[in-house]
């Protein structure tokens, strides 16, 4: 089914190439760029005007040529110049990019003919020079929108033939110039005034039964030379369609080939289709799994956030706690460097002290020695003045010794 649609659609597509082409054979456009010299030109008979003087090589070989683009405002032209000699037939599309034009100039070039629809939209032209071309015919509707002409000269063309009410309807036209042409020499023509007169004369030269004839006669070789042209290329339209239709051919074989191979995946695809739906569903089952992880992680992340402001407002009194005890900590310090020196004055003392025990406890010594001499010299002498005297200096000593001890172990016990 999908693959009749597509060859259906391929036919559509086919067909509309082929009208496409055979219409734009009927109406060959070439489009082409106008490079103007901007310039203050006079002209006979009507005000100067700002031209468009034309500067490259037009190259018009068909009729429907179409202007692309202007060099410069294109509104801004009320004249256009155009000397080419390989210049054919007008532009036509002139009024559409020139919209102001009041007069026109093509000389020297290979003019073959003047069409209505060229000068249709130049509907406020009032000159026209088309001097030194080919020109062979003017109809008789030529110049039926351009009805402000006031100057036409066509003067060395190869006029053989004028519409007879070419000019009933432009009232203002007060300049004609035609001669050098088949119907009119030289001679017959005097331009210096213009008179009905000479107007009559183009008219009795150039639109007689003969003239007619010869034009007529003229324009049906000429219709039938375009006719065979279309004929020549309405045939290498067909020989194009039968190419077409030989690729068409080739591409519908190879689309079946094609088709053969994808029904023979169909299967296969298919399989596979189910396996990574069956993966999608598993993947879905995952995600719901992790979502729940998530939440209860999320939930034991807000039940943690409690404790942690707790902790944090701990610490804080902490830190003033500590910052306090430094202080205090810095103060006992120095406290107890003053303590330090203090008891380092109290050893030198214990040490003074220690020494004048030890001096003491030598001189008792050297009493007691002094008197157990004293007992062995003075053996004679009475009991009771030995006694009392050698009670007398034990009293003392020990006197001695104890204020010594005490006043060590006071010392001593302040150190520790």
């Amino acid at each position: 089914m999908q693959y009749d649609k597509k060859m259906h659609n391929y036919k559509i597509v086919t067909l509309s190439v082929l009208l496409i082409i055979t219409f734009s054979i009927q109406i060959t456009s070439t489009q082409l760029v106008l490079n103007c010299l901007s310039k203050i030109e006079e002209f006979s008979l009507i005000n100067s005007q700002n031209s468009c003087n034309v500067q490259n090589i037009l190259n018009i070989y068909e009729p429907n040529t179409e202007i692309q683009d202007v060099d410069g405002q294109a509104d801004s032209y009320t004249a256009l110049l155009i000397i080419d000699k390989r210049t054919e037939f007008l532009p036509s599309n002139l009024g559409k990019k020139f919209i102001n034009l009041i007069a026109l100039k093509v000389l020297e070039g290979r003019l073959k003919e003047v069409r209505q629809n060229e000068l249709k939209s130049l509907t406020n032209l009032q000159y026209i020079n088309f001097d030194q071309n080919d020109i062979e015919f003017l109809d008789n509707n030529v110049f039926d929108f351009n009805l402000k002409l006031k100057v036409i000269w066509l003067g060395g063309n190869k006029i053989s033939y004028i519409g007879n009410s070419i000019f009933d309807n432009l009232i203002q036209l007060n300049n004609v110039d035609f001669r050098n042409n088949t119907c009119v020499s030289t001679s017959q023509m005097n331009l210096k005034k213009f008179n009905f007169a000479a107007l009559n004369l183009i008219k009795e030269n150039c639109s007689n039964v003969q003239a007619e004839a010869n034009y007529l006669f003229c324009k049906s070789l000429f219709v039938n030379t375009e006719n065979l042209n279309l004929l020549q290329k309405l045939e290498d339209l067909k020989a194009k369609s039968a190419e077409i239709d030989r690729n068409l051919n080739a591409s519908q074989q190879e689309y079946k080939k094609y088709k053969k191979d994808v029904d023979s995946n169909e299967l296969q695809r298919s399989t596979d289709l189910k396996t990574l739906a069956k993966n999608e569903n598993q993947l879905k089952q995952n995600i719901s799994i992790l979502k729940i992880q998530i939440n209860l992680l999320n939930r034991r992340n807000d039940n943690l956030t409690g404790p942690t402001t707790s902790l944090r407002k701990n610490y804080t009194d902490y830190e003033n706690q500590f910052t306090k005890l430094n202080a205090n900590s810095s103060k006992v310090a120095a406290k107890y460097l003053e303590t330090r020196e203090e008891h380092i004055k109290y050893a030198q003392n214990v040490d003074n002290i220690k020494q004048q025990l030890s001096s003491a406890t030598k001189e008792n010594e050297n009493l007691k020695t002094k008197l157990e001499r004293l007992n062995s010299s003075q053996n004679e002498s009475s009991n009771d003045d030995s006694n009392w005297w050698t009670k007398l200096i034990l009293l003392t000593s020990t006197a001695l010794i104890v204020a010594i001890s005490t006043t060590i172990d006071v010392f001593i016990s302040f150190k520790n």
